[in-house]
């Protein structure tokens, strides 16, 4: 292993999917423009693309070669032997679980927030709303193309080649705080929190970086398990969707104070997705381990 060699590699790939995503990012703040404006949505779209791009840039510069499957590739194939289905599957259910569990935890903590009568607002039957996630599902296989754009970039790169220098916790809280500190922008600008919150964005910065180091090591679990990085894609389209059904029953206005403050709702909405990206964790150390 060329450590030096993977360092730059890795700094030449920072730079372009950085560069990006926040030269457009700040210029369009720079010169007024605002986060609910229809071409912050077109940013955003593009964004999701970078990681990839920069992906492909990097290897054609390093000649590394842009492999499809395989060992150290954009790892674009699918290979359902070995229980890998299984691995495949969890893409689909993780998130349902992780997320309505964090909903009933959070009615748990603050019982004055559950009203069922968010279910009837919805103007369908409250059995069908359960169908929430197949909703999410297939919302989510289509946008895992989109999701695809990030997922090729840090799952399938940066993470492998974090791993390659610093082991595999390492790769997952560097590589974590490198994914959220990519979003600091949009958050700035009102992604996820909106503005005029507690400890803006300082706080909000905090918090997605948290999720985004416990949820990455979910994805990149996923993506070494199948060799593949479409379940993590797949993943992160049904996280993007918001398909969840108890959400709907959460009337978040009657918290006053600090807990109605949003980088602390996503903080305690977020307790399972931390404690599967703890167990995620632990997973590729032993994975590492038995690799040895």
């Amino acid at each position: 292993m060329n450590k030096k060699l993977t360092k730059k590699r890795l700094l030449i790939y920072l730079a372009f999917s950085f560069a990006l995503v926040w030269v457009p990012m700040i210029i369009y703040f720079a010169t007024g423009g605002k986060y609910d404006n229809p071409m912050m949505n077109l940013i955003l779209a593009y964004s999701m693309l970078c990681p990839s791009i920069a992906v492909f840039l990097t290897r054609k510069i390093t000649k590394e070669g842009i492999p499809l499957i395989g060992k150290d590739s954009l790892q674009l194939g699918i290979n359902l032997k070995n229980k890998r289905w299984i691995w495949f599957l969890l893409g689909f259910v993780a998130p349902v679980i992780y997320w309505d569990l964090g909903q009933l935890v959070f009615m748990a903590i603050f019982p004055e927030t559950y009203n069922p009568a968010g279910f009837d607002a919805v103007g369908v039957p409250r059995i069908a709303l359960f169908l929430l996630p197949i909703f999410g599902w297939v919302t989510g296989i289509v946008g895992s193309i989109g999701a695809l754009g990030e997922e090729v970039g840090w799952r399938t790169y940066l993470y492998p080649k974090l791993e390659e220098l610093m082991g595999p916790m390492g790769s997952v809280v560097v590589g974590g705080i490198i994914w959220g500190v990519w979003h600091y922008p949009a958050i700035y600008m009102g992604h996820n929190f909106g503005t005029d919150y507690w400890g803006e964005p300082w706080s909000g910065f905090f918090v997605f970086t948290l999720n985004c180091v416990t949820m990455g090591a979910l994805l990149y679990l996923v993506t070494k398990k199948t060799g593949s990085v479409w379940p993590a894609a797949i993943m992160h389209a049904v996280n993007n969707s918001g398909a969840r059904a108890l959400g709907l029953c959460l009337n978040l206005d009657v918290l006053t104070g600090i807990w109605a403050e949003k980088p602390v709702m996503m903080f305690l909405s977020d307790m399972f997705v931390h404690v599967m990206g703890v167990i995620a964790i632990v997973m590729l150390v032993k994975m590492k381990k038995e690799e040895n």
